[in-house]
């Protein structure tokens, strides 16, 4: 449409009805005071909200906000449910500026009540200082009647061990730090005795990333990367290469059409959070994986070595090879020269997982009851993770830049025992009764001068608390 402008000079003035134009003029002006005066209002009544909002207190529960009420009236139906909190707070002594134990035993039992925008049926007893929940506490679940037992730290955030007891006696155990699960869930019957153990990752559990998994296309994942971030995918293949960095375990796993997917082993000194459930996994074996998906990565830029099974290499073969750390960068780096001086047709950009669980074959085995050998300490590291190990053996080798010992055990089985460096002399060719706290599986530098072969050994590890010298055979 083409608007045209006509000049007509003043004549057009003379044609306007000016009580019309007053007429609209009122009506615009009241127009104008009823949305001014809606507009005040809507303030003032978010206002209130907001007002009313900052008044209700607020409870961290698992990293997630609750907004409700506290009382100091507890209802008299939940009075006789308190006893074993009120034990747990008797012993209860807070490291909280401006809180002595003595004033914290004379706070008064509160209890929380969530508003009605949540769906859970929860009530949280605990004491209140400075605005929050600190120390012990009860989360009643009224639905079931779970009860769960737990603290909260200084800064408002459950910390610590959890226990949730079910009304027929049931009960699990499992950690928090910062609000955030982690390690195992551990399931008891009434009588105490153990009936499962389940994992966590990311604060949930691996069962249910596993089931949330979903089945997608290469084409998929290389097509639309942001479309599945983060998001738990189903991978089926046969791992093609083990690799490692400066700081992952990387694995290449190739589907059925061919397809290469990259997959990292989450890195032992982060792996509070993410525990994997899943076993050393090795060259040539079928696997079923469940991964967070983190999109397309450079494979072709990445600087690996190859990962060689320790517990499969002779002791003589482990003693002589065993390097410095920085000689293996320099190998490493020297490959990579060499590789991009050829002509490499692999896949640039690959999609990129955290492994969260995996199944591979021949190596299941009951987390409840742990068989305890070499072979199941080796292969499944995580289901031993901090366990208590004894093991005597002499040194057969000891690492320049790490504080760490290669042990030869009486039975022939290797394993990295970490330990100080003022003691490392002390230890060195004699044999030696070593206590301590399996660490997974460490990893150690090799060049095996004979063969050529360079990468990382991997051993079982332990972090030395106790040694005692025994006499040599």
């Amino acid at each position: 449409m083409q608007f045209r402008c006509h000049n007509m000079g003043d004549e057009w003035m003379q044609h306007i009805n000016w009580n019309t134009v007053k007429r609209k003029h009122s009506h615009m002006m009241r127009k104008g005071f009823a949305l001014t005066f809606l507009c005040l209002v809507l303030m003032v009544q978010s206002f209130c909200a907001f007002a009313q909002e900052e008044e209700l207190f607020s409870v961290n529960l698992f990293n997630r906000i609750y907004l409700g009420e506290i009382s100091e009236e507890i209802p008299e139906a939940y009075l006789d449910q308190l006893t074993e909190l009120r034990e747990t707070i008797s012993e209860y002594e807070p490291n909280l500026d401006g809180l002595s134990p003595v004033d914290y035993q004379n706070l008064p039992l509160q209890y929380f009540v969530p508003s009605d925008q949540y769906e859970e049926d929860l009530l949280i007893f605990g004491k209140v200082f400075g605005k929050q929940l600190i120390g012990p506490c009860m989360i009643l679940k009224q639905s079931d009647g779970r009860k769960v037992f737990a603290s909260f730290g200084e800064d408002g955030r459950i910390n610590g061990k959890i226990r949730t007891v079910f009304p027929d006696g049931r009960f699990y155990s499992e950690s928090t730090l910062n609000g955030l699960r982690y390690g195992y869930l551990y399931e008891n019957d009434a009588a105490g005795k153990r009936t499962g153990k389940k994992w966590y990752f990311q604060g949930t559990l691996v069962d249910d990333w596993n089931t949330a998994a979903i089945s997608v296309t290469y084409d998929d994942l290389t097509a639309n990367e942001n479309g599945f971030l983060l998001k738990p995918v189903i991978i089926d293949g046969i791992v093609k290469t083990v690799f490692c960095t400066d700081d992952r375990i990387g694995y290449l796993i190739e589907d059925d059409d061919g397809h290469v997917y990259l997959t990292w082993y989450p890195d032992k000194e982060k792996r509070l959070f993410f525990i994997a459930e899943a076993p050393i996994l090795e060259e040539g074996e079928q696997v079923h994986l469940c991964g967070c998906y983190s999109g397309l990565e450079d494979y072709g830029k990445l600087t690996t070595l190859p990962v060689f099974d320790g517990w499969k290499i002779t002791s003589g073969r482990v003693s002589s090879g065993v390097t410095n750390e920085n000689v293996l960068r320099e190998i490493s780096k020297w490959i990579k020269e060499k590789q991009d001086e050829e002509v490499d047709d692999r896949e640039e950009k690959l999609p990129s997982f955290v492994m969260v669980s995996a199944v591979a074959d021949n190596k299941e085995m009951d987390n409840l009851h742990l068989a305890d050998t070499y072979v199941e300490t080796v292969y499944h590291p995580t289901e031993y993770w901090n366990r208590s190990k004894e093991i005597i053996g002499e040194v057969i080798c000891q690492t320049e830049d790490l504080q760490k010992l290669v042990v030869e055990t009486d039975e022939g089985d290797l394993f990295i025992v970490i330990c100080k460096e003022e003691i490392l002399e002390q230890l060195e060719g004699r044999r030696v009764r070593y206590k301590g706290k399996l660490y997974g599986t460490g990893r150690l530098p090799f060049l095996d001068h004979q063969s050529g072969l360079s990468g990382y050994l991997f051993l079982p590890e332990i972090r030395l608390k106790k040694y005692k010298e025994y006499a040599l055979k």
